[in-house]
């Protein structure tokens, strides 16, 4: 999933980070169907249609 500046798919919304499903992320807000998130040391936008509300599953 990319993690973007803005939150759009258009050519000024650079990709600064992509995650892969599983990685954990702080939501920070939502706007309209994008989230702003927190991804390691980076914030910008991801589609919210990509998340779920599920728990982590735990690691034995």
């Amino acid at each position: 999933m990319r993690v973007r500046t803005q939150p759009d798919t258009s050519d000024s919304a650079n990709i600064i980070r992509l995650l892969n499903a599983g990685n954990l992320v702080d939501i920070l807000e939502r706007r309209g169907d994008w989230l702003a998130v927190r991804a390691g040391d980076h914030i910008g936008y991801a589609h919210a249609s990509y998340f779920t509300e599920e728990p982590p599953l735990s690691r034995t």
